[in-house]
């Protein structure tokens, strides 16, 4: 039997749509939450949204597509999206502790320092290095007018995490906020 072009393409996209069929959940999961990530790295966070939803309609307990979903909002500064987000992750799973980070942010954000103080010594008590926890324990400290306990945490994280920027510059703002200029140069520097 010969096969004409034109039998011969469908056969091919019958056999690809048949092939693709038969990845499991799991893989789809998968993809989806890859492209999301990629997506998310190419500041393309509204396409990162949709990649990540499609995961979640996979598996609606994916913490880490929750908390990168949440990312994405953050991103695009809708701040009550990305609550909701960070709190599936927590809820699916409470080990989640970027997720747990990025409440406590949002949580200082809207002037609940003392919740947000919680989630950080949460996340610390489990992982005491964590750069992001403990910015946000720094940053929560400085709203509470404890500068100089602040600015010990963060030259921890530096010497820790030499190459986060961040830390460098809530320290060098902490430092101006005291009136020190001079040392806000050098950490800047």
């Amino acid at each position: 039997m010969k096969l004409n072009k034109r039998s011969l393409r469908w056969l091919i996209v019958l056999l690809v749509v048949t092939i693709a069929a038969c990845a499991s959940p799991e893989q789809k999961k998968m993809k989806y939450f890859e492209s999301g990530k990629a997506y998310y790295e190419k500041g393309e966070y509204a396409k990162a949204v949709i990649e990540f939803k499609n995961a979640i309609q996979i598996d609606p307990k994916f913490a880490d597509a929750h908390y990168m979903l949440g990312m994405s909002y953050l991103k695009q500064r809708d701040f009550r999206q990305a609550y909701g987000s960070f709190m599936q992750a927590v809820e699916s799973n409470p080990d989640q502790l970027d997720a747990q980070v990025g409440l406590g942010k949002i949580l200082l954000v809207s002037g609940k320092k003392d919740e947000a103080m919680e989630k950080a010594r949460l996340v610390l008590t489990r992982d005491p290095d964590h750069a992001e926890a403990l910015m946000l324990k720094a940053a929560g400290l400085v709203a509470s007018k404890k500068d100089r306990e602040a600015e010990q945490i963060l030259n921890f994280v530096i010497g820790k995490n030499p190459k986060l920027a961040e830390a460098y510059f809530m320290l060098a703002n902490v430092m101006l906020k005291n009136r020190n200029t001079a040392e806000a140069k050098n950490v800047l520097r």
